[in-house]
């Protein structure tokens, strides 16, 4: 019995790595709240279906994402500070899932770019690379 679950296990595994799923161009809204030491991303579903995000692709209640180094910063003038190394691990089934119209939101905070406070009030500017939207299937999130 152990071996039958495995092999399932493996099976949709191996299906959820080699099924690429088609990706939808993604409009994120940004938002600087220095007031709360963050800046607030907002992503509303356009579409008549269900799309997903990825846990690596939008940030977790407490305002990390997984995997964010090399993708997102935040510039301030000239100065660029690079998002700080989060890892939670793989779980390709650790989908944010979206219905048609629903809009959410998330946030991360500076000390996640390790702004200077200084900076805290100055104009800013996110730079994402989080394109990854889909639509899809699951109904839990994670």
């Amino acid at each position: 019995m152990l071996k039958i679950l495995i092999i399932a296990l493996l099976v949709s595994i191996n299906g959820c790595a080699f099924n690429k799923p088609r990706s939808i161009d993604a409009e994120y809204q940004l938002e600087d709240d220095p007031e709360n030491d963050r800046v607030v991303l907002s992503f509303t579903n356009k579409l008549k279906e269900n799309v997903c995000i990825p846990r690596g692709n939008w940030p977790n209640p407490a305002g990390n994402i997984d995997g964010g180094r090399g993708r997102i910063s935040l510039s301030v003038g000239d100065t660029k500070y690079d998002i700080e190394e989060f890892e939670e691990g793989f779980c390709p089934l650790c989908l944010l899932n979206i219905a048609p119209g629903e809009k959410v939101s998330a946030f991360i905070k500076y000390t996640s770019f390790q702004l200077p406070k200084e900076k805290y009030n100055l104009q800013k500017q996110l730079n994402l690379k989080l394109a990854v939207v889909y639509p899809c299937k699951y109904k839990t999130n994670w």
